[in-house]
């Protein structure tokens, strides 16, 4: 289950990673903006800003990974997948590390793996 809040700033702020991006998934790299989305490092709901610098491009499957905290990414770009998700083949093409674009804010990527 998965909850999704309406928010007046939703779709600019998914419009602006998504430019920003280049509508392009940071994790798989996948450029079909329909199944992209926006994604928050910090989440609105402890306070995580609509800026560029706490938002990541993710197809909508990975999103969900990184909301649920079967995959984490840490400030120096490397990406850790949970137990079960490393144990799904589905999962298997995910990358160990990631280069993050210049914008991304790393005390946001720290503050989500100390307290989600």
């Amino acid at each position: 289950v998965r909850e999704v809040f309406e928010r007046p700033n939703q779709n600019a702020f998914r419009r602006m990673i998504l430019e920003a991006y280049q509508s392009t998934c940071l994790i798989t790299g996948v450029k079909i903006e329909t199944v992209l989305e926006a994604a928050h490092i910090k989440p609105v709901k402890y306070n995580g800003s609509d800026e560029l610098l706490n938002g990541i491009c993710m197809r909508a499957d990975i999103h969900t990974l990184f909301d649920s905290n079967n995959l984490k990414i840490r400030p120096n770009g490397d990406v850790v997948l949970s137990e079960i998700a490393r144990r799904r083949e589905n999962y298997a093409f995910i990358p160990d590390k990631i280069d993050l674009p210049h914008f991304i804010d790393p005390i946001q990527l720290d503050w989500r793996l100390k307290y989600c």
